[in-house]
């Protein structure tokens, strides 16, 4: 049978349901119903809201009546005791000492002290002042803390490795600054700052603070940066006759700069060896202007290309814009027959756009942004084509144009994409239409589309944010090739039980054409969410995918390495016609678990291990499934202005 039944997959919903509910019911917090004092005891850690703090001293707290707080002070006692048994049983050998610090060191693994909206409220006090003076403080990647609490010791490696390391440059930090010596205090300004360096890849954390002078209406301003440690190892493997491996320097001398160096080896393949480097420059000269540059000679793929790019990354960004251009030769790149031949495909592509954000109001966040753009695609080696065929491999120039209202925010929390890091989450909202001119190979024909986007926190910390994408071509007053896009998100707030953390997530994306040529089609497999499909034979004209996941986070780690648990189940249907309902069409499932671990002191994705199993019958697709891979899950959209371009039907 192709697809569970439809009454099979209701008891699966609701069992799910019903273990989500169980897991939330017993680790849900009671409400403070006064102010109350809260003894913390070192190392141990507390959730207050949706934040989650640790102290490195025995501390008193005072909990206001409107905040939430949790820990089980039973479960972690239990939990403290047997550990310190069996660490007086590890300490009396080497091995057991090196066995316990492997598995059992848990003051590497405090979750991170994260603020909340109410850090804007420190900046606050200080708005108006000037800032008289700005002083940087670099700290290397191991046994540090930009909170000012650093390890009392680390081992020799971490030791090794901070010595050799070069600390990102004073001027780097200071050219992502937005705000400048000389400046009056504003609390946004000073929020979004931290924020833009926190999101470098190659800094760990930042925090910014302001300290009183002589002066009555002046400050200093202190910004306290960690980085990561910057050389990896890069690759992947596909299988003995198929891999890639090299090495990426995140922060080449401290300035900024990324390099990756990777050899490809495809032992079924003329050229057996080849080359992927690529090189980025994440802000030149404080422009905030991005360089990158890509060259790829191999058996599967001869490359070359090059940007350059400003993009809207703060409410106060007037002007953005960007242009870039590149070369492909995909080798074998498309099935031509049921024999398994294949040909190559051959192409140069070009875009350029620039963009202006106007102020609508005294608010810091809202903004009206307007924006042109132009994109080239000329492929010279292809499969054939007509008026409606393959339209993906048609030559054409196309000219659009964006106006568009943005309202931007973050909240700052942790353990959703990280295991611990600072994190800022976006809220806010976007409306934006689309429109322009394609100058086509067969035709030329008016473009048109609306964006509406929306994103927000709960009260108990529970995130949702929505998305609708909304686009056609225009041909005689006649919709062509349109699409219809919708993708929600939800994650819940951070619950505890002991030493762990959990959270559940839910993702939905639903993709349907109008009017679409027959050669038009979308794929359903773990590329859009149906996880562990890798057949390519599930397609369609309609799809719909739905992914729930629940996360657990423990509070071990293993050289460093953080670890996390979660189990998934993904559902996704596709329709052969963009008429026929999405309900009735057949459902296919996949469902598993697996384990997540990253080292947040080095710059790499995280690496994850996942056994699924498909109760369905797919072409080209096994029941179980390991896969181990590199990823960064659960991948949460901003609110700006985006460079005009067609929605994807993909």
């Amino acid at each position: 049978m192709n697809s569970l039944s439809f009454k099979s997959s209701k008891k699966i919903i609701l069992l799910i349901i019903l273990l989500f509910e169980t897991l939330l019911g017993f680790a849900q917090d009671d409400s403070l119903k006064v102010y109350q004092t809260i003894r913390v005891r070192a190392y141990q850690s507390i959730v207050i809201g949706d934040s989650v703090y640790s102290f490195e001293r025995d501390t008193v707290l005072e909990v206001p009546v409107d905040m939430e707080y949790s820990f089980d002070s039973l479960d972690v006692e239990r939990t403290e005791q047997f550990l310190d048994s069996l660490k007086i049983k590890a300490d009396q050998s080497r091995v057991g000492r090196q066995l316990y610090s492997w598995f059992f060191d848990r003051s590497n693994n405090k979750p991170a002290k994260v603020r909340d909206s109410r850090r804007e409220e420190y900046w606050t006090a200080y708005e108006g002042k000037i800032i008289k003076d700005v002083e940087i403080i670099r700290l290397p990647p191991f046994g540090t803390s930009v909170d000012g609490y650093s390890r009392a010791s680390v081992d020799r490696f971490e030791a090794w490795a901070n010595k050799i390391h070069t600390l990102t440059r004073r001027h780097v930090v200071r050219n992502n600054l937005i705000v400048k010596k000389g400046e009056k205090v504003v609390a946004a300004k000073m929020y979004d700052s931290e924020r833009l360096i926190r999101q470098l890849s190659f800094i760990k954390d930042a925090r910014i603070n302001l300290f009183p002078t002589q002066s009555e209406d002046s400050v200093s301003l202190q910004i306290v940066t960690k980085d990561q440690w910057a050389i990896i190892p890069v690759g992947s493997y596909g299988s003995t006759s198929r891999f890639d491996f090299g090495l990426r320097h995140g922060n080449i001398a401290g300035l900024g700069h990324r390099l990756t160096l990777e050899g490809v080896y495809r032992g079924d393949e003329p050229p057996n060896l080849g080359v992927d480097i690529e090189y980025e420059i994440v802000n030149i000269g404080g422009s905030f202007i991005r360089l990158e540059g890509d060259y790829e000679s191999h058996a599967d793929r001869e490359l070359q290309g090059i940007r350059l790019e400003r993009e809207f990354f703060s409410p106060l960004t007037k002007y953005a814009g960007g242009v870039g251009g590149r070369y492909e030769l995909r080798r074998r790149a498309l099935e031509i027959d049921t024999l398994g031949n294949r040909m190559d495909t051959e192409g140069t592509f070009a875009d350029a756009w620039f963009g202006r954000a106007y102020k609508l109001s005294n608010e810091y966040n809202y903004r009206l942004i307007t924006s042109v753009g132009f994109n080239r695609q000329n492929y010279t080696i292809r499969p054939a084509v007509e008026e409606n065929l393959n339209y993906n491999y048609h030559n054409y120039d196309q000219y659009l144009a964006n106006i568009g209202v943005s309202d931007r925010k973050f909240y700052v929390t942790s353990l959703v994409r990280g295991f611990g890091r600072t994190e800022d989450i976006p809220l806010g909202h976007l409306l934006q239409f689309t429109g322009g001119y394609e100058n086509g190979e067969f035709e030329d024909r008016y473009y048109g589309a609306v964006t509406v986007a929306s994103g927000q926190k709960n009260k108990k910390g529970g995130y949702y944010r929505a998305e609708l994408n909304l686009g056609s071509f225009i041909d005689s007053a006649r919709l062509d090739q349109g699409v219809i896009n919708v993708e929600l998100v939800h994650f819940s707030r951070l619950f505890r039980k002991g030493d762990w953390n959990f959270r559940y997530f839910i993702n939905l994306n639903y993709l349907n054409g109008i009017n679409r040529f027959e050669s038009d089609s979308v794929i359903l497999n773990r590329d859009v969410g149906l996880n562990n499909v890798r057949s390519r034979e599930l397609f369609g004209k309609k799809r719909a995918v739905v992914e729930p996941e629940i996360v657990f986070f423990s509070p071990y780690q293993f050289y460093g390495f953080k670890i996390a648990f979660f189990g998934f189940w993904s559902v996704g249907t596709i329709a052969q016609n963009t008429s026929d309902s999405i309900f009735k069409s057949p459902r296919y499932h996949s469902l598993g678990f697996g384990l997540r671990t990253l080292n947040e002191n080095l710059s790499i994705n995280i690496l994850e291990l996942e056994i699924g199993y498909i109760p369905n019958d797919i072409p080209e697709q096994s029941k179980f499934s390991i896969r181990l891979s590199t990823s960064i899950p659960f991948e949460i959209k901003g609110f700006e202005s985006r460079r005009p371009e067609i929605i994807p039907y993909r």
